[in-house]
């Protein structure tokens, strides 16, 4: 499968550029989704597209 090299930066670029709003003291997913939930899935996120992108490069 050929994917460009622009086509695996932007959504990476996209979420490193991703600004997060204040944790709230209630975390129980009242006002949306607990900060450090939101980091982590991203975090994860970003490491399993450099895997991915390895393997097709």
């Amino acid at each position: 499968m050929a994917v460009s090299d622009a086509e695996l930066d932007d959504p990476r670029d996209r979420l490193s550029c991703t600004r997060f709003g204040p944790s709230f003291a209630d975390e129980d997913w009242e006002e949306g989704a607990p900060r450090p939930w939101s980091l982590e899935l991203v975090r994860y996120w970003l490491r399993t597209q450099r895997a991915l992108n390895a393997l097709l490069r």
